[in-house]
């Protein structure tokens, strides 16, 4: 007969927990309880009742609620397969006993339920092991596979509610988490002063877009190609909502290094991190000077543009309508996840004005004023010779 001490929720509980969670947690927890049976009967001495301790299930050396909620749901399934040879005495049942006889000493334990949970590939694996005290020596050891899953992950928070490092750690940029193709992923948490890294093994030439999605105010910065520690473009607001979001156009056959971070490094939290890929595709090519520059839309006020390959500068022009009065303030902007260069040239190719970072997030942007019936051009540039999508936007000549 087996004795359970159960020190964790009650049985009922944790069987209707169990059921909520998923069915592949319910059969997870029935197989390890049959295993635990199993090798009390086992340790079964001429009758004497074997004495059960159920401690703690880690994850990364910390008390999760998925592992308390596993131990408590482990401890049900044992009571529940009580066919006779199995006898269970719950923990409220012992404090009854100690309480109504006060010189009752509870026994020790005969064997020592623990266990650690951890991540293998795209599964959350546990394992369990029964510790002999007396002999001190694992009796033996358990190993079940739970698939990860919307309703798993956010039980993967510490006991106390602080956020734990996710399954994925430790992803800094000398063990960045492998991307190779579309993908959109919601098992990743940043704590205080975490970083995630990515790395994107391109295997086609492309636009790419990589961001975040959820309630957390995360920092993109984007390295390489090749190298992780050469910087190509950075983004902290472009994905909305606080999320971050950079285009960038990568070449097949090189690595693309991506750090998410959370903003000033105070964010904690889950969030989804995603990369697609769009077609490459410039109708406005070639316009790489100034003599082929291309007519700016002044009636729709912005345009689609592309840096691509690295280096690439676009050209443009318009001319002021006239009848919008003496001088005309205009604003001329880029709106993208990398770091462009805007100048302003008259007609006759002399420099007007430039910028780089006064729009937001690196962008540029340029206030100046312009004469109605004059042509201008427009260069706009990668400041490190990136490569990127970007939108440009002339306001002030509706």
């Amino acid at each position: 007969m087996v004795l359970v001490m159960y020190l964790f929720s009650a049985a009922l509980y944790a069987q209707s927990a169990s059921a909520a969670v998923s069915p592949q947690f319910s059969r997870a927890t029935a197989s390890i309880a049959d295993f635990i049976i199993t090798t009390a009967e086992k340790q079964h001495r001429s009758g004497d009742l074997v004495y059960l301790k159920f401690d703690s299930y880690s994850m990364n050396e910390q008390r999760t609620e998925f592992g308390i909620l596993l131990s408590s749901a482990i401890s049900a399934e044992v009571i529940d397969k009580d066919s006779g040879k199995v006898g269970v005495i719950a923990a409220d049942y012992m404090s009854l006993l100690t309480r109504d006889n006060p010189g009752y000493r509870l026994p020790d334990a005969d064997l020592i339920v623990t266990g650690r949970i951890f991540k293998l590939a795209e599964k959350l694996v546990v394992q369990t092991s029964l510790l002999d005290p007396t002999r001190g020596i694992i009796a033996a050891t358990h190993t079940a596979e739970l698939e990860i899953t919307p309703e798993l992950f956010p039980l993967l928070s510490s006991s106390s509610g602080q956020t734990l490092a996710d399954l994925y750690e430790p992803d800094g940029p000398e063990n960045p988490t492998l991307v190779e193709g579309e993908f959109s992923d919601h098992n990743h948490t940043l704590s205080p002063g975490d970083e995630d890294w990515y790395e994107y093994r391109s295997g086609r030439n492309g636009l790419v877009n990589f961001g975040t999605a959820g309630n957390l105010d995360t920092v993109i910065t984007v390295y390489g190609p090749n190298d992780r520690y050469s910087t190509l473009a950075g983004n902290d607001d472009s994905g909305g909502s606080e999320n971050a979001r950079v285009s960038l156009m990568t070449e097949s056959g090189k690595s693309y290094y991506f750090q998410i971070q959370g903003y000033e490094g105070e964010q904690s939290g889950p969030y989804t991190v995603f990369l697609n890929f769009e077609n490459f595709n410039d109708p406005q090519e070639p316009n790489n000077r100034m003599s082929d520059a291309l007519a700016f839309p002044l009636d729709e006020g912005r345009l689609d543009s592309q840096f691509y390959p690295q280096g690439d500068v676009d050209w443009f022009t318009f001319t002021v309508p006239e009848g919008l009065g003496p001088s005309v303030p205009v604003v001329i902007e880029t709106h993208s996840g990398i770091d462009p260069l805007i100048s302003l040239y008259d007609a006759d190719g002399a420099m007007i004005d430039s910028n780089d970072d006064d729009g937001v997030d690196y962008n540029a942007r340029l206030s100046v004023n312009v004469q109605p019936g004059r042509t201008y051009y427009l260069e706009v540039s990668e400041i490190d010779s990136g490569t990127g999508g970007y939108m440009l936007s002339i306001s002030g000549l509706e």
